[in-house]
């Protein structure tokens, strides 16, 4: 699951959803919106860490960890 530049997001519906990026204290580091169900975020300008990802469709909400070397 590393990533240094570019965090793939697949999901199984291509509904808009929001996508927020939180650090470890909680702070929102990046934001994007996505419809289709591919979508491409670029995370070059986080600094290597643990972040939380958090999908937002309005109906549903799902988060995963991901690392940034």
């Amino acid at each position: 699951n590393p990533t240094t530049d570019i965090l793939r997001i697949t999901r199984t519906q291509g509904t808009a959803a929001e996508i927020t990026v939180f650090d470890t204290q909680g702070r929102t580091v990046l934001r994007d919106r996505v419809i289709d169900t591919t979508h491409h975020l670029d995370v070059r300008a986080l600094k290597p860490g643990i972040y939380i990802l958090r999908i937002n469709t309005g109906n549903d909400i799902q988060s995963s960890r991901f690392v940034k070397e």
